[in-house]
């Protein structure tokens, strides 16, 4: 049984943002990183787009509303808590010189 295609197409698109995020842990340039954001941006408003549209399909109305809702929380409070836990990076502290 293979993924529906709102599913696959939605993962598919997700990719596309892997090298912003390869870059932003590698050492390199902020002009290169930079150049990879117009890439993410896009991902980013396509992928909702199409998470939004799913929901909306095939979701009955009268849970459109909490399930909408739960994917905004996960979306926006869990990555800050994950990275709020982790502490502040060996960058940061570090004294230049």
């Amino acid at each position: 049984m293979g993924a529906k295609p709102p599913v696959l197409a939605t993962l598919t698109v997700s990719s596309v943002l892997a090298p912003q995020i390869a870059l932003i842990g590698l050492r390199v340039p902020l002009w290169l990183i930079l150049t990879a954001a117009p890439l993410a941006g896009g991902e980013t408003t396509l992928y909702n787009t199409l998470i939004s549209s799913t929901m909306m399909a095939n979701l009955p109305s009268e849970s459109f509303g909490r399930a909408t809702a739960a994917v905004s929380i996960g979306c926006t409070l869990l990555p800050p808590v994950a990275w709020g836990s982790r502490g502040p990076s060996p960058q940061s502290s570090a004294r230049p010189g």
